[in-house]
Parts: structure tokens; C-alpha cells; sequence
């Protein structure tokens, strides 16, 4: 504050009010010392330090404000200073109404935060101008000044940014015209105030003649009597006079007086007053109140209002008008409407006509609204539009309906919208999704609202909209009321509206008690109705034998390659610990991830993760609704742990393929590596995802030469050759030599194929699916020798076996193996030794083997041979489901299985390593499949036949 205190008295080098001669230093700083007092007295809470005469510069006092002479017609000044990193404003002015409140506006409207501010009011003595002395107004009472005494304000604003030369000179300019205006505004507050009175003088001389028509000013509230007692109630306090405007009338145009401005409009004649609007619009009212579009800067951040008073003569002609601006005190509107002249009696008609008994429940309702209407629409509407309104809202019999109400002035600048909402709906989220619609519909330019409660169920909320009269629009209460009303619908009420549009109207009333009121409200928060019913959708969708649902989606404003993925789950969903890693296999990254949790009416308990995911395609490319089932199969299949987890699962996205397809190719790959081919497993996933096409090719060759259609064996052939040649063709602009090898590979395997269980179903949808290939390995370049007649590959998520035969009539056994890399390698060593050691017994040997990939950990022996028999069985289903039966002597082929080779219908096997106890359970299969062996399929069957013995 002492730095203020000397800035007012020694800083100021540019402000062209100082004056011409500077007194001693003594007096200077007497008078300093007496300033810093009396401010200290106002501002208790600031310490004033203590000072001498030489802490303060002798040059700087010689030009000090206080020191020169202030002219009555330039009584206010400004100065800004920058002090880092802030900004300082200082003013010096004739104490006045309004200074503090209108620099504070110009200060928002300027965009500058205020975070300090200091207000000091003192008594001055000059001397023609020339500051004498300096005193407190602690102890002055009203009219108490002496002559050559005035009240001078001091202020200091302290703002937050920091401001250059060229800013601080433009606010300098801005702060000098606010005083301009308030000082204008403060001169001339009297002579308005005479001009109302002599208006309202005017109308009592009229009132007291015969000349006006009662009954029609009487409807619309304004005969000259309540005219008159109109502006002798505003000129009591009820109205801050800003401005004023006089016209004269010059066939039937407002022209206006010069030298008739008066306050602000003096000031900035800019002001807009409704120029625009034509008497004839005005009629026969004695009044006419609209609202300026120009922003206020005086006293309120407010549009002002405007009152344009006709002036009439002796004989009630009209000669001009004054058009006041200004604003209603706050008074105004605490005031009831039986007090207020002019609305008295337009509520007074209005309580007429509506023929209610006032002392009863309408009656009462009525004068309720009446007095809780807002003032400013009870003066800019007509009759009928209040009429109007008030029934509408009796209609309504606290009914909690919404109700929108609309006016648009004169001018085409201002719409009013009054929106009466059942009170338990309205939040300010409301609010500001009817300010959206709103700005939709309408050119806005600014919008004020504020919002009444009260003992009835409907809350008012009043909104005042500054339009672009420039640009055409209209206003349509209904569509408004519309929109407003969908805005106003509880979460849950529009929820039940979306379910309606997407479900059969069977599904209604269960989908509805079931879901409905059951979801959080962070859910709610998060998730809009229309998403909660496609959520609802795929909640009961979850099919009774899988883990989860899902369902893609892609948003318009989601970038080129993001997806989002949701799961629905009965109870609770995988951690996203196991399911990202899951996804990232099938070539998304997640972004994002969210789970919420329900508990249905029915007691059941649901889960949803919604995933955000970055793929490695553009999904502008990707059928969602193709590849959709293929996901949801995938994720359920690895969660159930019928399903393989690998870089495989990107050829769902990448090539589209589905998950048989993707098993298909994972299978093949996994016989790679057995037969000693030296590429990795995840080389051969990517390598099949760099080239889709191929990939896609090599699958459609495989279901060319297998489906079950009624193609004949030379159609098939000829297929498979015009494929095979595609193939080729594609396989010149593979540049890998790595690439090349593996996808020849794929290539040659399908070839050699003869016989696979693809299209077999199993019996059990929960069953873990198995594939089987009956291979030709002489077709196959590079095989490890021997060379088997035939071999039968078999491959699930839980399990891998081979089946290794040297002729059509061969016999050997089956082990267990725990080589889980080259099982193959380990069999086929066995098949070498077979062809010397039983030479004698068959003509030629037959070995096989099957491993347990996900054999559980931490569990008995009892339990863990449970699995292995489990995988054994499944291995055994698989040799069975490619062999041929004998049923009545005749060899009958097995169901849905394309064969490419000869009628093969032995198959024996018998015990080995790991299995010795095994028999039973072969046969057990055998006799599943009807197989014509019966109990001699595995020989050393409690039931069965031993093979050795029989010779």
C-alpha cells in the first residue's frame, strides 16, 4: 500500500491533468503522511511503514498529483504500471457512484484477474484546483463538507498478467472512458430523474381528462394513470437512470433532439436503444420496454433496459418520446406485483378472465406464479402472451411434465425461453444440455439464465438469449419443447426408449425388470442410454454354453486404426493381466480398458470391460460383422481352454480367416517342427501375415480338395491343381527366402493330405476340438527316414500325436512321450528298431506317441493321470475319426471325411511307455465309434485280445 500511496503522489509522468506548481517538501510530505493515514484507516489490515522525509524523492514530489491543480472538468485520471510479473492500475477520481463496480467489469471484460484491490475515500481541500490538505472521512458525518472541501476516491487494482506498452496504453484509454461515462452518468442522474417526473406529470394531467380510451390501454395495463404512477415508482429507487435520449416526431418518425443525450448516452451515443423498431409497432401503448444489446459497463455486466415513454399534450397527442436506459435496483424484483403499477394491473386481468375463485387451489396457484414471474417478462410481454403462458402452466396441474415457453422482442435480438422442469430432474448438466440445444437452433451470440424454486414440483429455469438478428432463424416452442423434454428424460427413461427401438416387444418387459434399474452409476456417468442398451443386447446374448460375448465397434471419431472391443461376461471377466495379452496376440494393442459389474434383478451377476485397441489395419477395412463371431469364438475357445493363445490369432484380423481356419494353419505349422523343419513357430505366424492373400489362397486349397459338397474326386483334383497353380503364380513376388520356403511348405502339406476330420463336429460343444490329418510322407521333400507308408498327425490345444504305419496292415505301439519339441523324432527311432525287432510277427511295423501340452500343476499324481488319459483318448478319437470302418463286411468311410487315398480299414495299437494300463480306455473309444474291432482295437484289454499270444 505504500508504494500505491507514493505512486498516487510521485508517480505519474504522463497524465496530462498535472498542474503547474509544486509546494515545499515539508508540506509535500505532510500531506503524503496525512494520505497514508487516512488510507491506513480504511484498510486496517495493511501495514503502513514508517518513513522519513528522505525516503521519499524530492524530483518525483515536484511533479506529484496531489501537488497540482485538478480542473473541475478533468477530475479522474489513471495511471499503469508494470511490476513483474503482475500489473498495477491506479485511478484518481472524483468520488462517485459506480467507480468500483464499472472498472471491475472493464477489468473482466478485459480478461484481467484482479488479486488485489484497494478502495480509498478522502477529503480534499484545494485551492482553485490546488490540492491544500488531506483528511479521513472517519469522522464525517452527512453534509458536513465545507465549500472548498470534495470527496476524492483513490483506487488500486493489482492484476495477474503482465502486460506490455502497447496493452497497458490501451487500458489506460479504456479505464479514462469508463470514468468519462460514470462521471457523465453520475452529472446527469438529476436531469433524468426531472425528465421521468415531468413525463409522469404528463400522463396525471391526461388520467384527469376524458381524451384516452380506458378500456383499451385498461387490458394491457397501461391507462394514463397507471403510466404515470409507473414512472413516479421507478423515479423512487426502483430504477438506476444509465442514459437518456430525447426525440421528436416527424411524420411518424423518431428523430432525435440535439443536444437531447443525456448520461451515458452523452458519453457513447453508440449505445444501441432499439433504433430499428417502428412506432408502429408500439401502438397505442403510452410505454414500450425492450432490453439494449449492447453490454453494460456501468454499475451492472448487464444488458440494459429500456423504457421508451411517449410524450403526449394537452390534448393526448403524441409529440415525441424519451427512451431511458437503465437498470431495475434489486428492490424491483423482491417487490410483490400488487405493488408494482402497470404489472398490478395486467395481473389483476389476468386473474379475471382466468374466472378462477381466487381463495381457492387454482386461484392461489395463480397469483403464486404471477408473483414469482419474472419482472422483466411481465413488463416486455403483451396480455395475451402472459394469459397464454400462466394457463399452460395451470394445465400443467403440478403435473412433472416440462414446458417451454417462448418470446422473441421486437428487434429480433433477444429470445426469451422459460423452461418449467419437474424439480428432481433439473442439474446444471441440464441446464447446459438446453443452452446446447439452444445454441443449435439459434444464432447465439451471449446467454444469461438463472433458475427459481420453489414449493412446487416444477422448477423454473429463465433463460435470456442474445441473438444475431443479422442472420434469419426462427423459433419453434414445439421442437424446443421436444428436445428439451428427450435432454430432461432420466438415464434409466431413456434407456427404456432405446431398448424399445432395438428389442421385439417380447423381450420388453423381461430385458427391462432384469437390467434396467441394476446398472452403478460410474456406469451410468460413463455410458450413454443408447450404448447401455447395445450393452443390454450383448449381456443377453452371452450364450449359455460360452464365457463371453463380444461385440466391435467403430467410431466416426476414433482414428484410422482404433477399434473398440467390449466383453460380456456372467460374473467376473478376465483380468486384464490374461486378456491383454490374449488380445495383443490377435494384433491389438489396448489403449484403453474399463470393466463395470452389475447385479441383475435376478440375482445374476454380469461383468463388462469395454477395450480401447490399436490394430495394425485400417479398420475402415475390417467387417466388424464378419469378424465379430470369429473373436468372440477365439477368446471364448482360450478361455475355456479349447484354444491356443498365439501370434496365430492375428490371422483372424489380418486375412479375416475364422478360427478353424486359424487352427488349421497353427496345426500344420506345429507338424512343421515335428518333421524337422528348422524355422520357428512365431516365424511362421508372422510370415503368413505378411502375405494375407497367400495365406488365404492356401486355405482356400485345402477347402477345395475337403468340403463336404457333392463334388466328384476328379473335380476335386482339378480344383486343387487350378489352386495349386494360383499359388505358385503368387509365390514369384515372395522376396523371402525364408518367406518362400515356409509358405511352399504349407503348400506341399495340403497336397500330401489325404484325409482330415476338419469338418467333423464334435459331439460336445464343450469338448476341446482335435484335427487329424491322414498325410502321404513320401509326398513330402525332406522327410526324416524311414519314410512311413502312412502317418496320421493329430493336434488340439491340449495335446499333439503321430501315428507312424509301414504298410496298410501294421500293428505296434503307443507311448506317452514328455518330448514335447520332437516327439516325432523320438517315434520314429522306434519305428526303426520295430521294422528288425517284429519282422515275425507283422510284415510291418506301425509306432505312435502323444503329448500333454497343459498338464495341470500342483495337483495329485491320481490327477495328473487323469489328464493323460484324457489327452490319450482324444488321440485315439483322432486315429479313429480319418480310418474306415467294416460294417457287414463292407468298408464304410467315415462321416463328412474326403478320402484321397485307398479303403483303410486296419487299425490296432497297443500298449507302450506310459500307457501299459491304456488298453481299456482304446477300446473304450473303439467301441464309441462302432469301430468293427471291437475290444482287439488295443490289445492287453482287460476284455481284449493280446496280439503276442495270438501270433
Amino acid at each position: 500500500m505504500l508504494e500505491f500511496a507514493k505512486a498516487i503522489f510521485a508517480h505519474n509522468p504522463t497524465a496530462d491533468w498535472l498542474g503547474l506548481e509544486s509546494h515545499s517538501l515539508i508540506l509535500s510530505l505532510q500531506r503524503f503522511k496525512d494520505f497514508v493515514s487516512s488510507f491506513s484507516e480504511q484498510h486496517k489490515s495493511y501495514v503502513i511503514p514508517v518513513f522519513n522525509g528522505e525516503s521519499v524523492d524530492t524530483g518525483s514530489l515536484e511533479t506529484n498529483p496531489f501537488t497540482q491543480v485538478m480542473q473541475k472538468s478533468q477530475v479522474e485520471a489513471s495511471e499503469i504500471a508494470e511490476i513483474e510479473p503482475e500489473t498495477e492500475i491506479m485511478v484518481l477520481s472524483q468520488d462517485m457512484p459506480f467507480i468500483v463496480d464499472s472498472l471491475r467489469i472493464l477489468m473482466n471484460q478485459e480478461q484481467l484477474n484482479v488479486i488485489r484491490q484497494l478502495y480509498s475515500v478522502v477529503i480534499t481541500t484545494r485551492e482553485n484546483g490546488r490540492l491544500i490538505s488531506v483528511k479521513s472521512t472517519s469522522k464525517l458525518e452527512e453534509n458536513q463538507l465545507e465549500p472548498n472541501q470534495a470527496l476524492e476516491a483513490a483506487m488500486y487494482l493489482q492484476v495477474k498478467e503482465s502486460l506490455d506498452e502497447s496493452q497497458r496504453a490501451a487500458v489506460e484509454e479504456k479505464v479514462n472512458k469508463i470514468l468519462k461515462e460514470v462521471r457523465a452518468t453520475n452529472n446527469d442522474f438529476g436531469h433524468m430523474l426531472d425528465k421521468c417526473h415531468n413525463l409522469a406529470a404528463q400522463y396525471e394531467k391526461l388520467a384527469a381528462s376524458s381524451i384516452e380510451d380506458p378500456a383499451k390501454a385498461q387490458r394491457e395495463g397501461m391507462p394514463a394513470s397507471e403510466t404515470a404512477a409507473f414512472l413516479r415508482w421507478i423515479a423512487n429507487d426502483h430504477f438506476v437512470f444509465l442514459g437518456a435520449r430525447a426525440y421528436k416526431y416527424v411524420n411518424g418518425v423518431a428523430v432525435p433532439e440535439k443536444g437531447g443525450d443525456l448520461g451515458w448516452l452523452k458519453a457513447d451515443p453508440s449505445v444501441d436503444l432499439q433504433e430499428e423498431v417502428p412506432l408502429s409497432l408500439i401502438g397505442d401503448q403510452s410505454l414500450y420496454f425492450a432490453t439494449s444489446a449492447t453490454v453494460g459497463r456501468i454499475h451492472r455486466p448487464a444488458y440494459p433496459d429500456i423504457l421508451r415513454v411517449i410524450e403526449v399534450d394537452s390534448q393526448g397527442q403524441r409529440t415525441g418520446e424519451i427512451r431511458f436506459v437503465g437498470l431495475y435496483t434489486a428492490a424491483v424484483y423482491r417487490t410483490s406485483v400488487r405493488n408494482i403499477p402497470i404489472v398490478r394491473t395486467l395481473a389483476a386481468n389476468i386473474a379475471n378472465e382466468s374466472h378462477f375463485l381466487m381463495s381457492g387451489y387454482d386461484g392461489k396457484f395463480l397469483w403464486q406464479l404471477m408473483e414469482t414471474y419474472p419482472r422483466d417478462e411481465w413488463l416486455q410481454s403483451s396480455f395475451d402472451h402472459l394469459n397464454d403462458v400462466f394457463m399452460q402452466v395451470i394445465s400443467l396441474q403440478e403435473r412433472p411434465l416440462l414446458r417451454v415457453l417462448t418470446r422473441v422482442d421486437a428487434a429480433y435480438r433477444f429470445v426469451s425461453v422459460i423452461v418449467f422442469v419437474p424439480k428432481d430432474r433439473y442439474t446444471t448438466a441440464l441446464r447446459r444440455q438446453f443452452e446446447e440445444i439452444l445454441k443449435k437452433h439459434l444464432p447465439v451470440m451471449g446467454m444469461n439464465f438463472d433458475v427459481y424454486f420453489s414449493e412446487s414440483v416444477l422448477a423454473r429455469v429463465n433463460m435470456t438469449i442474445r441473438v444475431n438478428a443479422s442472420q434469419r432463424f426462427s423459433v419453434d416452442p414445439e421442437l424446443l419443447q421436444a428436445e428439451f423434454s428427450r435432454a430432461s428424460l432420466s438415464w434409466e427413461e431413456r434407456l427404456v426408449i432405446q431398448m424399445r427401438q432395438m428389442k421385439p416387444k417380447e423381450m420388453h418387459s423381461f430385458l427391462e425388470t432384469e437390467f434396467v434399474n441394476h446398472f452403478p452409476e460410474v456406469y451410468k456417468a460413463e455410458t450413454s442410454a443408447e450404448e447401455a442398451a447395445r450393452d443390454i443386447n450383448g449381456l443377453n446374448s452371452i450364450s449359455p454354453n460360452k464365457q463371453v460375448h463380444l461385440e466391435l465397434q467403430k467410431h466416426d471419431d476414433d482414428a484410422a486404426n482404433m477399434l473398440r472391443l467390449k466383453l460380456y461376461g456372467r460374473g467376473n471377466l478376465p483380468a486384464y493381466s490374461k486378456m491383454i495379452p490374449i488380445l495383443e496376440h490377435m494384433g491389438f494393442q489396448v489403449e484403453n480398458a474399463r470393466t463395470h459389474s452389475l447385479m441383475s434383478a435376478s440375482g445374476t451377476p454380469y461383468s463388462i470391460t469395454h477395450y480401447l485397441v490399436k490394430t495394425e489395419v485400417d479398420v475402415k477395412s475390417v467387417d466388424t460383422i464378419v469378424l465379430q463371431p470369429h473373436l468372440e469364438d477365439a477368446i471364448d475357445r482360450v478361455l475355456s481352454g479349447n484354444g491356443s493363445s498365439d501370434q496365430f490369432n492375428r490371422l483372424l484380423l489380418i486375412c479375416g480367416l475364422n478360427v478353424n481356419q486359424v487352427r488349421l494353419l497353427r496345426a500344420y505349422a506345429r507338424y512343421m517342427r515335428q518333421i524337422g523343419f528348422n524355422l520357428s513357430y512365431r516365424y511362421m505366424a508372422n510370415t503368413l501375415a505378411r502375405y494375407p492373400a497367400i495365406t488365404k489362397k492356401i486355405v482356400d486349397l485345402f477347402e477345395a480338395k475337403f468340403n463336404l459338397g457333392e463334388t466328384s474326386v476328379y473335380q476335386r483334383l482339378k480344383d486343387v491343381a487350378i489352386e495349386s497353380h494360383a499359388i505358385g503364380l503368387a509365390l514369384e513376388d515372395v522376396t523371402g527366402v525364408d518367406d518362400d520356403r515356409i509358405l511352399r511348405q504349407y503348400l506341399v502339406l495340403v497336397l500330401a493330405t489325404k484325409r482330415t476330420n476338419y469338418y467333423i463336429q464334435p459331439k460336445d460343444p464343450k469338448e476341446n476340438p482335435y484335427l487329424a490329418f491322414k498325410m502321404k510322407p513320401a509326398e513330402i521333400p525332406g522327410m526324416p527316414r524311414p519314410v512311413p507308408h502312412f502317418e496320421i498327425f493329430v493336434y488340439s490345444s491340449k495335446m499333439e500325436g503321430v501315428h507312424l504305419r509301414g504298410g496298410p496292415v501294421a500293428r505296434g505301439g503307443l507311448r506317452w512321450s514328455d518330448r514335447l519339441e520332437d516327439y516325432r523324432t523320438e517315434v520314429l527311432g522306434l519305428v526303426k528298431a520295430q521294422q528288425v525287432k517284429n519282422a515275425v510277427i507283422v510284415p510291418v511295423g506301425a509306432k505312435g506317441c502323444f503329448v500333454c501340452k497343459r498338464l495341470p500343476q500342483n495337483v495329485s499324481r491320481q490327477e495328473t493321470m487323469e489328464a493323460v488319459q484324457h489327452c490319450y483318448k482324444t488321440f485315439i478319437r483322432g486315429l479313429l475319426s480319418v480310418t474306415d470302418n467294416l460294417v457287414k463286411g463292407e468298408v464304410v468311410p467315415p462321416q463328412n471325411v474326403i478320402r484321397f487315398d485307398s479303403d483303410d480299414p486296419y487299425l490296432v495299437v497297443a500298449a507302450d511307455k506310459g500307457t501299459a494300463t491304456f488298453s481299456d480306455l482304446a477300446n473304450e473309444v473303439a467301441h464309441e465309434h462302432d469301430f468293427w474291432m471291437g475290444d482287439a482295437f488295443a490289445s492287453g484289454g482287460s476284455r481284449g485280445y493280446d496280439h503276442k499270444k495270438m501270433g
